[in-house]
């Protein structure tokens, strides 16, 4: 029993490290805060990537330091006149944004994986979606599906190393972290969806196939595990 407990308890340090990896790549994947309102639904909520990474620019005592006049340190006033004498970087387009994004995203993968761990199918899905000039639909769609594989398929350790996860999701359905990382994973696909970045019909197949199928429930059931 004290083993399963102590192997319990890094599986669910596991899912803490990993959602704060998938957080940094959701802000990765997302369309960054230059493009149009119309798709402003595409960015993840900040808070719960705060919460792992607070804020630097407010202090724990901002209250009684509003007026107060902090000195610059010396790189970062130099830092400051060299980028406004850069010319500025040219604007992307959303599908080369997405373009971008995507190949930031194999990279992360690939570069994270480690020794002798094979990458999931849908990251070759993704390079060749990329090689072969896939819109930004579906990129979209290759990118939502390899986070959630990424999710479900691999332990994250401190290093920030993937291996394959031994993690038994149906039988760990009442730990409120694995209930918060597929709550998390599946209001992305809405907040697609509501963007238009991707259709209905497109993320209920994925939801389904790859979020609800892994816990064993129904549909139904599904969403009132999650709260709805």
């Amino acid at each position: 029993d004290d083993v399963q407990a102590l192997t319990n308890n890094k599986r669910s340090h596991y899912f803490c490290l990993r959602r704060r990896e998938i957080m940094k790549f959701q802000l990765v994947v997302s369309l960054l805060t230059a493009v149009s309102s119309s798709v402003d639904a595409f960015m993840p909520s900040l808070a719960p990537y705060t919460a792992f990474t607070p804020s630097l620019s407010q202090s724990h005592n901002s209250k009684n330091n509003n007026n107060v006049m902090r000195p610059k340190k010396y790189n970062q006033l130099f830092m400051s006149d060299f980028a406004s004498a850069m010319p500025e970087k040219p604007t992307l387009s959303v599908e080369e944004m997405m373009a971008e994004n995507a190949d930031k995203y194999i990279a992360y993968i690939r570069g994270s994986l480690g020794e002798g761990v094979e990458a999931v199918p849908e990251v070759q899905a993704l390079e060749d979606a990329r090689e072969n000039g896939a819109d930004q639909k579906e990129l979209t769609q290759k990118i939502y599906e390899l986070m959630i594989e990424q999710g479900m398929t691999y332990d994250l350790d401190e290093m920030g190393v993937m291996t394959p996860t031994q993690f038994d999701i149906k039988a760990n359905l009442d730990d409120p972290v694995v209930q918060d990382e597929f709550k998390r994973l599946y209001e992305y696909g809405m907040k697609l969806c509501k963007s238009g970045l991707l259709s209905t019909d497109t993320v209920k197949e994925i939801v389904l196939k790859r979020l609800i199928e892994r816990t064993g429930l129904s549909p139904e059931k599904f969403d009132e595990w999650l709260g709805y």
